[in-house]
């Protein structure tokens, strides 16, 4: 491809590596996966109907209609992977380039960056380690969150579907089923099949219409479809847990909704009809994550998933992997991060600091470069030194003492603008206006 460091919006800083992936998408992977799984489908719905020996009618009907639940299934998956998949893949390239590649390749992937010779110096430009670097990242990105990544659990997912597919359309047409037919007889062994029905379509009601939400929000990972073949291999048992006491008519009911409920809340309700049981009286613990500026109760749970219980632990984490296993977006994720860097020197006192615009690194870090601009010049900014006094003034409201006094204060800010997470930051342009030449 194409270097593209002669684009007047872009500087010299700006590789792309020759191998880089391209960003208009991908049509024909998404046809052919569609096409080999209709091919699929209908060969197993052919060997289903040949072994058990049903009607030619019957077996028709079956594969039909099992056909269009498996498809209506996997056309989400399929949009992904022909244009969200590219999409995301420039969401993080439109951070990451540059000097901010090259210190997230150093923070995070120092060894493999340095043995693949991708560690450049800040501020080089152009050159081959950029070039690298750049085509280094695309590796990793597509190991960890690639097309092929998502092929077995999509594949767990509609072996399900097809067959609770088939389950649910041949249990009511078992009357066309010759006298004496086995697959008739083994079929009556069932009870409860409205119940079972009802389960299976909420749980796929679920899955079809989350995976459609976050294809459109480009949120899509891999988990997520480990966790919607879960849903749907036990739609029955929890329907049968939650409704083995409750009349049948409002069984079924119930069985449908439940199905219909995320993962998630469905585990809180199993956790508290258990500890009502035992009486346990376990009691939820403030989360401390909800304090950060645009985290809620369902972000906190995301990151909570994948072991980010603590400000600490979101700073710990590679932020391209906490997007990417949270469907979070990345600047996001950096948003958090340069608050996060905030609190870990200031602890609680650095939200007081919103009021004045200071809540987070970077911000933090362009008030440090002012004040130290104008100690070279050895001429004071007026307006930079009173925004550090009202600064110490409100950190000195919430600790109500004398404390930290205005060197303190100083010498706090110069530690995070120095911090290397704030340098990855600034380089990747985070909240920051473009320098005027």
């Amino acid at each position: 491809m194409e270097n593209q460091s002669d684009n007047p919006v872009l500087d010299a800083s700006y590789v792309v590596a020759e191998d880089e992936a391209a960003s208009r998408g991908n049509p024909r992977l998404g046809r052919r996966l569609g096409a080999l799984i209709i091919l699929l489908s209908l060969s197993l719905s052919l060997a289903l109907g040949f072994s058990l020996q049903l009607p030619a009618m019957l077996a028709l009907s079956a594969g039909s209609l099992t056909l269009f639940v498996v498809m209506l299934a996997a056309t989400p998956y399929l949009r992904f992977v022909d244009y969200g998949w590219w999409t995301r893949f420039d969401e993080f390239g439109n951070q990451l380039w540059g000097d901010a590649l090259s210190l997230y390749l150093r923070s995070f992937w120092h060894r493999r960056a340095e043995t693949a010779g991708a560690l450049g110096e800040p501020g080089q430009g152009a050159s081959a380690s950029g070039g690298k670097a750049a085509a280094l990242f695309s590796a990793i990105y597509r190991e960890q969150y690639g097309p092929d990544a998502f092929m077995a659990p999509l594949t767990l997912l509609l072996c399900v579907v097809f067959f609770e597919a088939n389950y649910v359309v041949l249990f009511p047409l078992k009357e066309m089923l010759p006298g004496g037919h086995p697959l008739a007889a083994y079929l009556a062994q069932f009870g409860h099949f409205e119940l079972q029905a009802s389960a299976m379509s909420g749980a796929y009601m679920f899955v079809v219409g989350d995976a459609v939400n976050r294809v459109r929000k480009r949120c899509l990972n891999v988990a997520d479809v480990y966790w919607y073949a879960l849903r749907m291999l036990l739609a029955v048992p929890i329907a049968y847990s939650v409704t083995l006491a409750l009349p049948d008519n409002v069984a079924v009911a119930v069985s449908f909704a439940l199905g219909a409920l995320p993962i998630d809340s469905i585990i809180k309700l199993l956790r508290r009809l258990v500890n009502s049981k035992l009486e346990l009286g376990v009691t939820d613990q403030p989360d401390p994550l909800l304090k950060l500026e645009g985290v809620t109760s369902s972000i906190a749970s995301e990151l909570e998933a994948e072991g980010v219980a603590s400000i600490d632990e979101l700073l710990s984490m590679d932020p391209v992997l906490l997007s990417i296993h949270t469907g979070l977006p990345f600047r996001f994720v950096l948003w958090l991060a340069s608050q996060s860097i905030a609190c870990r020197y200031l602890g609680d006192a650095a939200f007081s600091l919103s009021a004045i615009g200071l809540a987070d690194a970077t911000s933090i870090y362009c008030l440090v470069q002012r004040l130290r601009a104008a100690e070279a010049k050895g001429q004071p900014d007026e307006a930079a030194e009173q925004i550090l006094q009202d600064a110490c003034q409100l950190l000195q409201s919430v600790s109500k003492a004398a404390w930290p006094d205005k060197q303190t204060v100083a010498f706090l800010f110069g530690n995070i603008a120095d911090n290397a997470y704030t340098g990855l930051l600034m380089s990747a342009g985070f909240d920051r206006a473009a320098a005027q030449g």
